[in-house]
Formats: C-alpha cells, sequence, structure tokens
C-alpha cells in the first residue's frame, strides 16, 4: 500500500486519484476544497491514474490557477503469496510511477 509521507501531507491538503474516479466528481470534490484554505491542493497518481491526474492539473491550470507538476519514481512494498509449504508469504518490494499535482488557490493573471 501507498503511504505519503509527513513532509507531503504538511505542505497542502492531499488527494490520491484513483483510476476508477469519475472525472467530474474529482474535479467539483477539489474545487470545493480549494478556498477553504490557504494550503495548496496536491493530487497524487500511481500507475492508471496518472494520466486522469494530470488532466485534472491541465484543468485547473485553464481556469487560471497556479499549477506544479512533479513527477517520481517511489517503492511500494507487496504481499506475495510463494510457493514454498514452509513459508506462505514474503514482501517484496517494486518500483511505481507516481505524479504529483500542485494547485495553488491563487488564480494568476492569463494574459
Amino acid at each position: 500500500h501507498f503511504k505519503p509521507n509527513q513532509t507531503q501531507i504538511q505542505r497542502g491538503r492531499l488527494f490520491k486519484v484513483s483510476a476508477r474516479s469519475p472525472f467530474i466528481s474529482l474535479l467539483k470534490h477539489a474545487k470545493r476544497e480549494l478556498p477553504a484554505k490557504n494550503k495548496p491542493l496536491i493530487l497524487l497518481g500511481t500507475n492508471k491514474a496518472i494520466e486522469k491526474t494530470l488532466s485534472l492539473g491541465l484543468r485547473f491550470r485553464e481556469m487560471g490557477y497556479n499549477v506544479s507538476v512533479e513527477t517520481e519514481t517511489i517503492t511500494v512494498e507487496e504481499e506475495v503469496e510463494l510457493n514454498d509449504p514452509g513459508k506462505r508469504w514474503s514482501l517484496q518490494q517494486r518500483p511505481m510511477s507516481q505524479i504529483r499535482v500542485t494547485i495553488s488557490s491563487e488564480k494568476e493573471e492569463l494574459s
């Protein structure tokens, strides 16, 4: 399972975007959260949700918000079942792509 670190949480409000989440629902929820506080809104997407996360960031950019995008590779741990009868489960690490879209609640002037 993916767990954001404390630095990510302290920088702003964190939303994990799922590939199955409806785009319009995510957009409406994020728009409601933006004016609530002065902290930035952080959207995290991994693997299949990267495209949807970028699309959300682009939509906010088109609305005039300040948007920044960061990409990184994170390591996740998964439990895998083994064929060894003495040891049934093992933790295995694998790399995973992640994108972080940070949206500032202050709109920028479009020229």
